[in-house]
């Protein structure tokens, strides 16, 4: 391919939220039931699922917390063992929210940790709100390089907490300013205008980001 003949391929992602700012959205005061209900709300109306959802739920020691065996030992008449996280079929999900609302509130350590938490994560593409169908080449190859899997990770306990990630190939801003507001109307939190990226391939094929602020 000649210099005239190369163009670059261009992404937009976001990342809600890096490790360094919590690693998710907090979902403020939503109730364990709400919070799942809405992220559902949220992937009906927004995504397209590419995979079935997997979800666990665990027990884990917490820093500067004693031990409960009253706990584990509810999690081990409900789910068996808890020396590790236990996968659950998607059957299991409403007992999984229901176990969690009964133990409601938990115990918890001076950070507010506590032993017991409830995963949820979809594999997904976002959907252009004009044609309700998903931006082509959100799972492609050329793509997977800018580390951006499309997923989306819903955590319950004594808070609950929404992971998002995701690249939309070829976007433009005029696309891009019809988008973020139809997130926006459905998602359970609020998208942060620091963690877009705009992202542009070299002729070397690494790609090269700039922030933008699309909200």
């Amino acid at each position: 391919m000649t210099a005239q003949e190369w163009r670059p391929l261009m992404a937009v992602t976001y990342d809600g939220l890096p490790l360094s700012s919590g690693g998710a959205h907090g979902l403020g005061r939503m109730s364990i039931r709400e919070a799942h209900s809405r992220t559902l709300d949220f992937i009906a109306a927004c995504t397209s699922v590419a995979a079935p959802s997997s979800q666990s739920i665990g027990y884990s020691p917490v820093p500067n917390l004693p031990e409960s065996p009253e706990l584990r030992a509810s999690m081990n008449r409900q789910f068996g063992d808890t020396h590790r996280d236990v996968l659950l079929a998607e059957r299991e999900i409403e007992s999984a929210l229901s176990f969690l609302e009964e133990i409601d509130p938990q115990p918890r350590n001076e950070w507010g940790m506590v032993p017991i938490a409830f995963l949820r994560t979809w594999k997904i593409a976002i959907l252009n709100p004009s044609t309700g169908e998903p931006y082509p080449g959100q799972l492609s190859t050329p793509y997977s390089g800018l580390g951006y899997d499309g997923g989306l990770t819903l955590r319950l306990s004594a808070d609950a907490s929404l992971r998002i990630e995701f690249a939309i190939p070829e976007i433009d801003d005029v696309g891009l300013r019809a988008l973020v507001p139809h997130l926006q109307a459905h998602a359970p939190f609020r998208f942060s205008p620091k963690h877009w990226r705009r992202w542009s391939s070299t002729p070397r094929g690494r790609f090269v980001a700039r922030k933008i602020d699309p909200m």
